[in-house]
């Protein structure tokens, strides 16, 4: 345990380990993992408080807050401090008599102790007279209440026009077509618009996790001014389905999503006991490791197999790929790539490395590519996990239908390093405007019949693979053909026994 040079306690990563746990709703797991810490009291005090608080038992949430209370300087941001108000506050409007009582003493106390009273000392008077009987609500700090002359819909888009005339000249199509063109127009729909209109275009967009934290806590006190309580509800679980994520390593359950004081008669021990049972946002280390990622058998050993449903399956080396920065992108050379294209959140090591692909071939039948694969090390894979971005809701992970992938809408995949895409990226547009060619049938096609020229047993007659070579540079991108079409597909890396990347994989086709 230590301190950083703010004089703010450093967490452990033995505590982070626990508190994604408890996020990722491992209950078991993790108390047991805490009952054996014996660093950091303030901090785990902190933790059963907020599970306490969350599983309706208030006379225990207090007991736990009154000690660590005092010790809210701590932490690095004021989330702590936030969250312990807001749960304090509420666990003494419902606690016992007697457990009210002693904390309010206790509080008063505490005040007295502190000549500089930081903001969790100011607001012990507040949470005093909250817990005697003021309403909460005066306490509001982001209250809602409609304008008196509230603008139309179309108005207010008129201004998010003028406001950002250079994103709205990119955006095909109507604007409210437009997620983010729709959280922006949201922001000003809350403060000058109807909440009518603001509730409509929420709900456009209530399920993604790129929508702003402060959104959800808008709609959430819209739909109670409305009269809707159990939309407002809903709008607190979206949010902590989606939208929600720690600042504090101590965060394990969403305080913040509660919205506020204002908000006070929405709670429910049916709503506190959803919030608990839902996954919510941990590191990304336990995304990748969440067990709805991990693939059900061994590529390595697929990899292997010399026949399929009557197809010799043979594993041709068909490129090599140059990793500069880690971090790898998977896409569409001719429709997806772009300087924007986000990468797989997995890191792989840097260098050289060969790809290897898996091709059907049969008499009668073009070659077929089922699958192809990059090995970073010549350690054998233990488990192989979907490919995720990093910004994907845990609750979004452990509860699709479907594997995340990439499209294929021009018939080719490319696997690039980040860094070396943002470079194919350039050269492709530079030559299509210098060429007035499109950049298959100008530079590519070429290259792929080559390829089909020097290697003919496993290609079709136009080519089936290529290692692309960005000109004046050392950097190599497999480029080849999906082997079932365009459709959406899937990507897997490997792990090894000391949960190092090993390899990747890219499944056109299930030979299993």
């Amino acid at each position: 345990m230590g301190k950083n040079a703010d004089g703010v306690i450093v967490i452990p990563k033995q505590l982070k380990n626990i508190t994604d746990l408890y996020r990722s709703c491992q209950f078991e797991k993790a108390d047991m993992l805490l009952e054996k810490l014996d660093k950091l009291p303030n901090q785990i005090l902190s933790i059963k408080a907020q599970l306490a608080f969350f599983k309706w038992d208030f006379d225990r949430s207090v007991e736990l807050i009154l000690g660590y209370y005092d010790h809210l300087d701590e932490w690095y941001s004021a989330n702590a401090q936030n969250d312990t108000i807001l749960m304090l506050t509420f666990s003494l409007l419902k606690c016992s008599g007697d457990v009210k009582e002693n904390a309010i003493k206790k509080l008063a106390e505490i005040y007295d102790s502190h000549s500089e009273k930081e903001k969790y000392i100011k607001e012990i008077p507040r949470i005093i007279e909250v817990a005697n009987g003021t309403s909460a609500d005066e306490f509001a700090y982001n209250k809602y209440s409609a304008p008196a002359n509230p603008k139309t819909l179309d108005e207010i888009i008129e201004i998010y026009k003028d406001v950002h005339k250079k994103e709205c000249v990119k955006i095909k199509g109507r604007i409210l077509g437009n997620q983010q063109a729709v959280i922006g127009i949201l922001g000003l729909v809350s403060y000058m618009g109807t909440p009518e209109d603001y509730i409509t275009l929420y709900e456009k967009v209530s399920k993604s996790n790129k929508l702003l934290m402060d959104m959800a806590m808008v709609a959430a006190r819209i739909y109670r001014f409305l009269g809707k309580y159990n939309e407002a509800r809903q709008a607190i679980i979206n949010h902590v389905r989606y939208q929600w994520h720690f600042v504090e390593w101590t965060e394990v359950m969403p305080v913040s999503a509660l919205v506020g004081f204002d908000c006070f008669d929405l709670y429910t021990e049916e709503l506190f006991a959803e919030i608990y049972n839902t996954p919510k946002e941990v590191s990304g280390e336990s995304k990748i490791t969440s067990e709805k990622l991990k693939f059900k058998g061994n590529f390595d050993e697929l990899f292997e197999q010399k026949e399929f449903a009557g197809f010799e399956l043979n594993q041709v080396k068909i490129s090599a790929l140059t990793i500069i920065s880690g971090k790898i992108i998977v896409g569409d050379p001719l429709v997806w790539l772009d300087e924007n294209t986000k990468p797989f959140c997995q890191k792989v090591p840097k260098g050289e490395f060969d790809v290897i692909a898996q091709i059907a071939l049969k008499d009668g039948a073009e070659p077929i590519i089922t699958a192809v694969m990059v090995r970073f090390s010549e350690t054998p894979a233990v488990v192989y996990r979907n490919a995720i971005f990093g910004d994907e809701a845990l609750y979004e992970i452990e509860n699709a239908d479907d594997y995340n992938g990439f499209n294929v809408d021009g018939g080719l995949v490319a696997i690039v390093d980040e860094k070396v895409n943002k470079e194919f990226v350039k050269f492709r547009n530079q030559f299509e405007k210098k060429s007035k060619a499109d950049f298959y049938n100008g530079c590519l096609a070429e290259i792929f019949e080559k390829s089909a020229t020097d290697n003919p047993h496993y290609q079709r007659e136009c080519g089936d693979f290529i290692d692309f070579d960005i000109p004046n540079t050392d950097h190599h991108i497999p480029v080849f053909a999906s082997g079932a079409g365009n459709g959406y597909y899937p990507v897997y890396f490997g792990y090894d026994k000391k949960n190092n990347v090993c390899s990747m994989i890219v499944e056109f086709i299930e030979t299993y």
